[in-house]
């Protein structure tokens, strides 16, 4: 596969998945696997991101693992968030 065609097929993914998301978080009734699965396709998303596009998929291992778990680290918040949402709130007087 070319590089073009691999961009070009990451690309109708990404928007595939866009869709998925918006199509989930619209019109469908909340829970837990919803958010499940917007997490799961934001991880996924932010795979191919950093795979295809920054081309950290033939980067050295340390560098690859680093910045795919910085990737793992938005859809593990958002559950964190979803589970613990109350929770977390009550900690917003450390901010003020």
């Amino acid at each position: 596969m070319t590089a073009l065609r691999r961009i070009d097929l990451a690309w109708a993914l990404l928007v595939l998945l866009t869709l998925t998301g918006v199509f989930l978080g619209e019109f469908r009734q909340g829970g837990f696997w919803v958010v499940l699965v917007i997490a799961l396709v934001t991880a996924l998303k932010g795979r191919l991101v950093i795979d295809v596009f920054m081309e950290l998929g033939e980067a050295s291992l340390v560098l690859r693992r680093l910045v795919r778990g910085f990737g793992l680290l938005v859809p593990a918040l958002i559950l964190v968030t979803y589970l613990w949402g109350p929770l977390l709130a009550r900690f917003n007087w450390l901010l003020e």
